[in-house]
């Protein structure tokens, strides 16, 4: 737990962040993914979204998915790709349900809030 602690960290300080979150739809994630997008220097890909997206210059990602193991592919070490209810290869860190995804995601932009804060 503290090696993910510790990748969230990152993320939370990261210039760039992008969300994408490909999962069976939820309320609570929805929202989460509402409230990242206000946030400063954090982009967020929705399921919805036309095109797959693709990673800017210098940009970190949080990915997650209950499906899609190929959005794990191009993944770096200091990412995070999180496999929602099953193992997928290039995943980091596996979660049984959405519950543990809306925990992940709520850490995340709690620090991430606090770190873009203070950099003003």
């Amino acid at each position: 737990m503290s090696w993910l602690f510790d990748r969230l960290g990152t993320l939370a300080g990261a210039d760039q962040l992008q969300i994408v979150v490909d999962c069976t739809p939820d309320a609570r994630v929805t929202h989460l993914l509402t409230e990242a997008a206000a946030l400063p220097a954090t982009r967020v890909a929705l399921p919805t979204t036309p095109a797959p997206p693709t990673r800017e210059l210098g940009e970190a990602l949080f990915v997650a998915s209950d499906s899609d193991t190929a959005a794990f592919s191009d993944l770096t070490d200091t990412d995070v790709g999180v496999a929602i209810g099953g193992h997928a290869p290039g995943a980091h860190v596996t979660v049984s349900d959405l519950e543990d995804l809306v925990s992940l995601l709520t850490t995340l932009l709690t620090m991430r809030s606090y770190a873009k804060e203070l950099s003003y």
